[in-house]
């Protein structure tokens, strides 16, 4: 009767080989899924990030535009502004959309477009003009 296996043996044969495989199943699961959980926040975060920076140049240009633009266009002989005052108004829009990301907003914005701070002016300058465009209309 020593090599008979009986029931019992034949269980705890099959917690000990299964209980390991097991714990390393659901580790691996536990692993993917906080992987999985990480990149959707991360997403997220950036998602925000991006929103907030659209925001913040869609409020700087209207702010100017409705502030400066206008009285500058009235001033103006034939009602219309030179390059030189267009430029100093897209600058001062610049700086208003950075002013309102704050410091902590435009590093944030940077890090997700992975742009340097030349570059991330650029992108400023690009989409402020866009939105003057897209007023226009």
């Amino acid at each position: 009767m020593l090599g008979m296996a009986t029931p019992s043996n034949w269980i705890e044969l099959v917690v000990n080989v299964l209980t390991p495989l097991l714990i390393t199943a659901l580790a691996y699961v536990a692993t993917r899924v906080e992987k999985v959980i990480a990149q959707h926040v991360k997403n997220e975060s950036a998602k925000a990030v991006l929103l907030r920076m659209n925001d913040a140049i869609f409020d700087a240009v209207g702010e100017v535009e409705q502030t400066l633009s206008g009285a500058l266009k009235e001033a103006a002989a034939d009602g219309k502004i030179t390059k030189v005052e267009a430029l100093t108004l897209r600058n001062l829009a610049v700086s208003k959309a950075k002013t309102y990301l704050g410091s902590v907003g435009v590093e944030k914005a940077r890090e997700v477009l992975g742009l340097d701070e030349e570059a991330f002016e650029q992108a400023i300058v690009a989409k402020i003009e866009r939105a003057i465009a897209e007023s226009k209309r």
